[in-house]
Order: structure tokens, then C-alpha cells, then sequence
């Protein structure tokens, strides 16, 4: 086990880790069938910068940035294909493409822009039309997994999101409160009284987009023969909204309305692959667009 990590000033932060382990690892009291009977490796990458800061400080703009990898093998000992054989008694042509096959390997990689926006400067007053009440948020990931029953299993997710949230403190208007004549009878006192906010104390309106798109397919271990399975797809394109508006009316008389909406975007059967396969892709694209357009098929 090997840890590295790297700090840039307060920009940026990297982090590395990896460990191997062997035939026969395991702990000092454990028994020869426990203990582990192939080879792993392993990486981990992490590295978090604050992107912002090369705009410079006068921009106020803030980026946080996050990027992982990581990566797993596991080598076995014993044939998968053939569990009464060890890998070791056949020729190195043949070792090497039967451990190739039966190699479980997991991959997986992700990046992602979290609450991007412009900051409000300190003690500055909060409006309604301020860039700062924006935020934006975008994340990728990938899994990549294989093994001897699996050719490949990939899965992709996609987030976006903007968002708007606004807090204010409106001012209470009292306009008859220091009216003089009122001041001498409590029948007035029901107008003096009288008070209202000149402006709402919440706005929030999230805008958020997730989509899953899981490929895989199974690898044929039947002997004598040489067919292979369909690839299978799995997606899940979904759009989600909702909307607070909160405003004091009165000191007394609040009023508050929330509405959240879901959407379902349909895509198109097969794989969706800008390199190889560059038609079904064209069709993703215009059948998704035009559903953003619509809004989507609102499920909630």
C-alpha cells in the first residue's frame, strides 16, 4: 500500500494511492484455504483545483473542480474456464489469452463542476436580479467492468443542472404609523396597524437533468460454439423542475406556493455512440432535442 499526495497552494490538491497484494495474502492467523488465492492491483487518482482563482481574484468567480480515476485488476490463479487447472500449466501463448479473458477488471472515472457561480461580495445587499443568485453544476462518470462471464458492462451517467436561489430581507412598510391626528384615538388603530413587505423573501427555481445509459454485453462460454450475444441497453433520461416563491404579505399574512414537475425523455432503441454508430446517434440527438422542447413527457 503507497500514498502520494501533492498540494498546490490552496488551489489545487492531488491525491495518489495504490496497493498490491498476492498469491496467498492474508493475515498472520488465518488458514491456508482463507487466504487469498489470486493477484489484485489497485489505483486510486483524486485531484480537486478551485478553477476560479485563474481569473483572478477581481473576478469573483467561483469554479470548484473535482477529478477521479481509479482502476482495479484481479488476476486468478485457477483457469475461471476451468476450475480444476491452474493457469501455470499451459503454454505462455495460451496463459496469456485465457488470463486476458479472465481478468475481472473495474475501471472507473468522474469529473464534476459543483455550485459554479459568481460570488456577492462581502456585506453587499442581496437583488433579485443579481448574476450571483445563479449557480450551475455539471458531473460525469463511467464504470467500465469486465470478467470471464462479461465482455464488457459500461455504465455512463450524465447531471446538469442550473439552478436560481434568491434570499431576501424586504423592508416592512408601515405607512400610517407615525401619522399624528391617529395617534390620538385607538379607533385608528386598526389602520396604523396596517403594514406590508416590499419585496418576497425566497425565490428558488432548480432546473436539474440526469441521464443513465448502461451497455453490456455477456460473453459466451458454451463450448463448441462461436455465436455472441446481443448487446444489451439499459437508459434513463430524466428531467426534474420545481420552483419555491415565498413573500411576507403582513407580519401576519404569509404566503407560499411550491411546485415540483418530473419528465421522462424517451430516446431511441440501440446504442447511442457517436464513433460507432454515427446514424442512431444523429437520431438520439434529434429525438431528444426535440422532447426538450416539449419539455419532456411530465410524469409528476
Amino acid at each position: 500500500l503507497a500514498r502520494a499526495q501533492i498540494e498546490v497552494a490552496d488551489f489545487a490538491n492531488i491525491q495518489v494511492a495504490g496497493s498490491y497484494s498476492g498469491l496467498n495474502w492474508g493475515s498472520i492467523d488465518s488458514r491456508v484455504s482463507e487466504r487469498q488465492r489470486d493477484t489484485r492491483l489497485n489505483l486510486d487518482i483524486s485531484a480537486n483545483a478551485q478553477l476560479g482563482q485563474l481569473l483572478g481574484e477581481d473576478a469573483k468567480i467561483d469554479i470548484p473542480f473535482l477529478y477521479t480515476y481509479s482502476v482495479g485488476t484481479i488476476n486468478p490463479r485457477i483457469d475461471p474456464f476451468n476450475p480444476d487447472v491452474e493457469l501455470s500449466t499451459y503454454d505462455a501463448e495460451e496463459r496469456r489469452k485465457r488470463l486476458r479473458e479472465g481478468r475481472d477488471f473495474n475501471q472507473r472515472r468522474s469529473f464534476n463542476f459543483t455550485n459554479v457561480r459568481k460570488a456577492r461580495k462581502p456585506g453587499a445587499e442581496a437583488h433579485i436580479w443579481d448574476l450571483s443568485n445563479f449557480s450551475l453544476n455539471y458531473s460525469f462518470s463511467e464504470d467500465l467492468h469486465r470478467d470471464f462471464r462479461t465482455n464488457y458492462d459500461r455504465t455512463k451517467i450524465w447531471k446538469g443542472g442550473i439552478n436560481y436561489q434568491f434570499n431576501g430581507s424586504p423592508e416592512l412598510f408601515e405607512p400610517f404609523k407615525n401619522v399624528k391626528f391617529m395617534r390620538k384615538s385607538k379607533w385608528w388603530n386598526l389602520i396604523r396597524s396596517a403594514n406590508f413587505y416590499l419585496g418576497p423573501k425566497n425565490i428558488s427555481i432548480k432546473n436539474n437533468m440526469i441521464r443513465n445509459y448502461n451497455e453490456r454485453q455477456i460473453r459466451n462460454n458454451i463450448p463448441n460454439t462461436d455465436f455472441e450475444f446481443q448487446p444489451i441497453y439499459l437508459k434513463n433520461f430524466t428531467w426534474n423542475r420545481s420552483t419555491n416563491f415565498k413573500y411576507d404579505l403582513t407580519r401576519n399574512l404569509k404566503f407560499d406556493i411550491a411546485t415540483n414537475s418530473q419528465s421522462i425523455i424517451d430516446e431511441p432503441q440501440g446504442q447511442v455512440d457517436r464513433n460507432e454508430s454515427p446514424d442512431l446517434y444523429r437520431e438520439f440527438q434529434d429525438s431528444v432535442s426535440q422532447q426538450i422542447r416539449t419539455l419532456g413527457k411530465t410524469m409528476r
